[in-house]
């Protein structure tokens, strides 16, 4: 199910809405200061939401503040190439840790493809 929330009905300090909604993702590690050596590091890893603007990962390590990462993210039949910058990282278990990510991609047509994916689903059926 899709559980759908707008700016306010939370705790939350982001202004975009979210949709809980678990994803697909694979994650390639393009820079990472300070941790040279996880960079090309490739990752299986899901989402716990998603935004028009990023998303919040779901993975078995914390990832540093400003680490760029590529990721290949699957939404129904499509995969998006998207890349992005973390901007926090916890653990919320053991061995498992959530990473919110900014997207910066560059390429227009896949963020604005995302984008426009995303608003139908924010958007009631008619």
């Amino acid at each position: 199910a899709i559980v759908k929330f707008k700016s306010g009905e939370s705790h939350e300090k982001r202004g975009q809405r979210r949709i809980v909604q678990v994803l697909s993702v694979e994650a390639k590690i393009q820079s990472c200061p300070g941790f040279h050596e996880l960079e090309g590091t490739i990752f299986p890893s899901a989402t716990r939401d998603v935004s028009e603007n990023g998303i919040r990962l779901c993975i078995s390590q914390l990832l540093p503040v400003n680490t760029f990462l590529e990721m290949e993210v699957k939404l129904g039949e499509r995969r998006y190439l998207l890349s992005g910058r973390v901007m926090w990282s916890q653990f919320i278990e053991e061995s498992v840790a959530q990473v919110g990510i900014l997207f910066t991609t560059e390429d227009e047509s896949q963020l604005w493809s995302w984008k426009n994916q995303l608003s139908r689903m924010f958007s009631p059926e008619t």
